[in-house]
C-alpha cells in the first residue's frame, strides 16, 4: 500500500513543476530567451511525455492494471490535466490558452504511448532460437 503512494509522488510532483512554469508571466520565459518558435513546442512535447510516462509506471505499481489500460487512463488524466493547465495560463500575465498547446501535450503523451508499447513489447518477446 504504502508503494502504490510512494508511486504517485514523482507524476505529482511533475505536475507541480508544470503548474509552476505555467504561472509564469511570459517576460519570464523573454528574459531567459525562452521565448522561439520550437522551444516552446519541445518543451510541451517532452514535458507532457514524461508526465504520461510518470502516470503510467505509479499506475502500474502493484500490478492492478495492464500496461494497455494505464496507458489509456495516464492519457485521460494526462489530457484533463494539459486542459486545466490552458485554463490556468489565461489567467497569467502574457499568458494565452490555445487548443494548439493542448494538441501539442496530446502529441507528447501520444508518442510516449507508442514508446512505452514499443518497449512493453519488446520486453515480452521470446529471444530467437
Amino acid at each position: 500500500m504504502i508503494r502504490r503512494g510512494l508511486a504517485w509522488l514523482p507524476p505529482l510532483a511533475w505536475a507541480g513543476v508544470i503548474y509552476f512554469v505555467s504561472a509564469q508571466p511570459k517576460e519570464a520565459f523573454v528574459r531567459f530567451g525562452l521565448s522561439g518558435a520550437l522551444l516552446p513546442i519541445a518543451g510541451h512535447l517532452i514535458t507532457y511525455a514524461v508526465l504520461m510516462v510518470l502516470l503510467v509506471i505509479a499506475l502500474r505499481v502493484g500490478g492492478r492494471l495492464p500496461v494497455e489500460q494505464s496507458c489509456v487512463v495516464a492519457f485521460l488524466l494526462v489530457a484533463l490535466f494539459g486542459l486545466s493547465d490552458e485554463y490556468h495560463q489565461s489567467f497569467v500575465p502574457g499568458r494565452t490558452a490555445t487548443m494548439w498547446d493542448w494538441l501539442v501535450d496530446l502529441l507528447g503523451a501520444g508518442l510516449a504511448w507508442l514508446a512505452i508499447n514499443r518497449w512493453n513489447g519488446q520486453a515480452h518477446q521470446k529471444p530467437p532460437g
